[in-house]
């Protein structure tokens, strides 16, 4: 495959790789000219390879939550919007969660 560069070659027939020179390319005879490179996986390669675990594996199991019976209780909106009202101020002292406001 005539290419300008090296680098077309490996973009085409190896997208999931990034590579650099391990040394200076050598000239042997005129005829040939050998190439050594070091190569790793780049994002594609490494989400292709994420993809085949899940694919092979499944999800990882998530975190067990206990369904208990339903208690019967009703709650109005008002006493929604205070349950709501109460959990935002709670999640507000967490700097990672959201705060949740409701304007009624």
């Amino acid at each position: 495959m005539p290419a300008p560069n090296v680098s077309c070659v490996f973009d085409w027939i190896f997208p999931w790789l990034e590579f650099d020179y391990l040394d200076v390319p050598k000239n042997d005879n005129g005829e040939v000219v050998e190439h050594v490179f070091e190569v790793q996986l780049n994002a594609l390669g490494k989400a292709f390879l994420m993809l085949d675990d899940y694919y092979r594996d499944g999800a990882a199991p998530s975190a067990h939550i206990e369904i208990t019976e339903p208690t019967g209780e009703t709650w109005d909106e008002e006493e929604f919007a205070q349950y709501l009202s109460s959990v935002g101020k709670t999640k507000r002292n967490d700097r990672n969660s959201r705060c949740v406001s409701i304007h009624t």
